[in-house]
C-alpha cells in the first residue's frame, strides 16, 4: 500500500509469475470506480525492454489516485 494524498492505493511489484506488467496500482474511488495503472519493461518478445520503469511506486499510485483517469 501506499498513500498518496490521504488516501490508500494498492501497488504490487513484480507480480509472481504474470510477466505483463512489472508494476501495477488500484484505487477505489469513493462512488466504487475503481483505477488500475500499470508499467512493463517490456512491449513484445522482438524489442529490447526498458532498462528501468517510467514511474517509481510512488508516482504510480498517484496516477491511479489522478481525477483524469476517474471514469464517470
Amino acid at each position: 500500500m501506499e498513500t498518496v494524498a490521504a488516501a490508500q492505493v494498492g501497488v504490487v511489484v513484480r507480480p509472481g509469475r504474470d510477466d505483463r506488467f512489472d508494476q501495477w496500482a488500484a484505487y477505489r474511488h469513493p462512488d466504487g470506480v475503481v483505477v488500475f495503472v500499470a508499467q512493463g519493461a517490456n512491449l513484445d518478445d522482438e524489442r529490447p525492454g526498458l532498462t528501468t520503469l517510467p514511474f517509481s511506486v510512488q508516482q504510480l499510485a498517484a496516477l491511479a489516485l489522478n481525477e483524469r483517469f476517474h471514469l464517470q
